[in-house]
């Protein structure tokens, strides 16, 4: 559920994790393109906003984990060049 406050949006998130582990309920401000961008995210993938929040960690993660391991993360594109993710 998301609620307006100000400028940003307060984010309530709880519920299993999925995996059978234990979950914890998290309060988080965000701006509202982010809490627009986590509404797509979860339309298009037919999740809830906290599964989409739970993706995009782990997707952040693994992301992280491949830079601390000096890899490289590329993208197939439909024409069959790659491209290389750049985070900031």
């Amino acid at each position: 559920m998301a609620k307006q406050a100000g400028n940003a949006y307060s984010l309530f998130c709880e519920g299993d994790d999925g995996g059978g582990g234990m979950s914890v309920k998290v309060t988080v401000n965000l701006p509202e393109a982010t809490v627009e961008a986590l509404k797509v995210i979860a339309a298009r993938r037919g999740t809830t906003m906290t599964e989409a929040i739970q993706e995009s960690i782990d997707m952040n993660k693994f992301l992280l984990d491949r830079e601390v391991q000096q890899g490289k993360v590329l993208i197939e594109l439909a024409d069959g060049k790659f491209e290389r993710v750049v985070r900031p």
